[in-house]
């Protein structure tokens, strides 16, 4: 097992090395292991950056972190469609009053 380590260390090839049980468990470089089983951390939805965390509806994970679909854009922490949201009408925070649709990002009287 230190072999295993020393040579992982060595070539830089192994980045995460988890005891499971009898046997060692090494991933691959941006790979974590999660729920029994290496996981491309820098790609999957559920498992975003580290194992466990997930990306929400309107999400989708890219390089290891969460980013808002095309067409969205991050308003608090929630994304957004700043074209039709008149809570973040063209910008965050920028609010139509009640006699005002969101249109094309811009408020605009019903």
């Amino acid at each position: 097992m230190k072999h295993l380590l020393l040579l992982g260390i060595l070539c830089g090839c192994v980045t995460d090395i988890v005891a499971d049980g009898a046997h060692v468990q090494d991933c691959e470089e941006e790979h974590a292991y999660c729920d029994g089983r290496c996981i491309d951390v820098h790609e999957n939805p559920d498992n975003c950056g580290d194992c466990d965390v997930v990306c929400g509806d309107d999400e989708f994970c890219h390089d290891g972190a969460c980013a808002c679909r095309v067409g969205l854009r991050s308003c608090d922490d929630v994304c957004v469609n700043q074209s039709i949201d008149p809570a973040n009408c063209g910008q965050c925070g920028l609010i139509c009053s009640a006699q005002e649709s969101c249109v094309a990002g811009q408020c605009v009287a019903q």
